[in-house]
């Protein structure tokens, strides 16, 4: 199981929907319309997300929209680790399938090492509060 974050519109726009629907204590945002209730197996829940994605034009299945969170996560400059965390997943497998697709994630931690934030900085604001940064040797 994992939890992933959702923007606030989406939220929003989700609760709103869920109070329309007078829901009870087991509802569930996915709904099969052809039974009215969940998707009780996972294979019907993709066959129908493939539909859906061909109705609108595109080539997609449900792990498409994985793929597309994990890139847009790391491109807003969310670290690997907490990508991995969302998407119950590993830092390797997020390293090895998405990191390499997104410049922006490289130019970020490119940015971070220019920026002399790192040990000398903080060097700097120990001195300025009159303390010393010790090595380890």
């Amino acid at each position: 199981m994992a939890i992933i974050p959702l923007s606030t519109e989406l939220r929003e726009n989700l609760q709103s929907l869920r109070s329309q629907r007078k829901p009870g204590s087991e509802d569930y945002v996915l709904l099969n319309p052809e039974t009215d209730k969940p998707f009780g197996d996972r294979a019907v829940l993709s066959r129908r997300i493939i539909e859906l994605c061909a109705r609108a034009g595109i080539k997609g299945s449900a792990h498409c929209f994985r793929d597309t969170f994990a890139c847009d996560m790391l491109t807003r400059g969310i670290g690997v680790f907490e990508v991995a965390k969302m998407l119950a997943d590993t830092v390797e497998t997020v390293e090895e399938y998405y990191a390499q697709f997104v410049p922006a994630a490289r130019d970020a931690v490119q940015i971070k090492m220019d920026s002399g934030v790192g040990i000398e900085e903080q060097v700097k604001i120990a001195a300025q509060r009159g303390k010393k940064v010790v090595g380890i040797r």
